[in-house]
């Protein structure tokens, strides 16, 4: 009678919970030996997402990973428009088995865009038409000083983009507030909006406008609008560059009464290199000189490296911003030169 009691315990304690809460057992082996066990989420060529029991969700970096099965069927798609579903395994050669009850394939990772869970909604690197979405940022850079002199600077920047598969419509605002002393070195406040739309896999064309206020130049208005075409020369999740070229036209009042009207040309490169899972580098340059003069000019560079903290929605940006002005307003230097680093909420 025991042994039927202890018999029937242990099928109560083991059995129905196996039976009713079946365990995952997608397994990843990293390069330095780790075993990490859980469900794979989603491959793409730059990271693996696997939902772990002790650590939630986790991101690997994919030239981590010398390994890794999936115990359940998942969703991949290859460059060429393969669209299969099965059991994968990545071998550390750097091919994919995917094996269902009618195909047994194996293929490259350099042929992978995207896997995921069938009964999810597939990564962007998928290559799926997205919905439009809105994604919002706000950075701020609070200094100060004391001692020999006392140095007080705020920085604010925030951000509204409007993102889908064909356009991108953007909205951006920042205020820069500084002063050494009590004496302001710099109080500038700019709005800007630009928006851009692809007719095809490299090219585009945009609109964009920019309202500055910065009295510390002397400038109680400057007003730029702009508009030309947009090329791809290389478009991945991990590294793009897109190149930009119009015209526009910029106005600028000064506080001594003086206006400036010109023509100008508008000279555009945005860069990004997703260089790993936990950081990214990002460059624009904008460079609008006067088709009248071409010695007067605006030249604006922004670079950086943006790092995420922890998987929260906070990351930290560490860059250097440069402003040239070739014809500033009188008593007031060409270049301006911004060391910083923000924490930037996403969400």
């Amino acid at each position: 009678m025991k042994l039927i009691l202890n018999i029937i315990f242990s099928f109560v304690i083991i059995v129905i919970p196996v039976i009713i809460y079946p365990v995952c057992a997608d397994t990843i082996i990293t390069k330095n030996g780790s075993t990490l066990v859980g469900q794979v989420m989603t491959i793409t060529p730059v990271a693996v997402t696997m939902e772990t029991e002790y650590a939630g969700i986790i991101t690997i970096d994919t030239g981590m990973i010398s390994s890794l099965s999936t115990d359940m069927s998942i969703s991949t798609k290859l460059e060429d428009g393969t669209l299969v579903i099965g059991i994968t395994k990545i071998s550390n050669d750097g091919f994919m088995n995917i094996r269902n009850e009618s195909i047994d394939m194996r293929t490259s990772m350099d042929d992978l865009m995207a896997s995921w869970l069938p009964d999810s909604t597939p990564p962007i690197e998928a290559g799926f038409p997205q919905e439009r979405q809105w994604h919002y940022n706000v950075g701020a850079d609070i200094i100060g000083k004391r001692g020999n002199s006392k140095e007080n600077g705020t920085s604010i920047r925030a951000e509204a983009v409007l993102v889908s598969d064909v356009d991108v419509l953007k909205f951006y605002t920042s205020v820069d507030r500084a002063d050494t002393d009590g004496e302001d070195t710099s109080d500038e406040i700019i709005f800007g909006s630009s928006y851009t739309s692809y007719f095809s896999d490299k090219f585009g064309w945009y609109v964009s406008s920019e309202l500055e206020r910065d009295p510390f130049e002397s400038i109680d208005l400057r007003a730029s609008a702009s508009a030309g075409m947009s090329y791809w020369a290389y478009n991945q999740s991990d590294f793009s560059l897109e190149l930009q070229s119009g015209f526009g036209y910029r106005h600028e009042s000064f506080e001594d009464g003086n206006n400036i009207n010109t023509p100008t040309m508008d000279i555009r490169l945005n860069h990004l290199w997703q260089v790993n899972t936990w950081m990214n580098l990002t460059n624009s340059f904008i460079f609008t000189p006067s088709i009248t003069d071409f010695s007067d000019y605006l030249l604006v560079q922004d670079s950086g490296i943006t790092m995420p903290i922890g998987g929260s929605r906070w990351s930290l940006r560490l860059g250097l911003q440069n402003d040239f002005k070739s014809e500033p307003a009188e008593e007031r230097k060409k270049l301006d030169t911004t060391y910083y680093s923000r924490l930037l909420l996403n969400f």
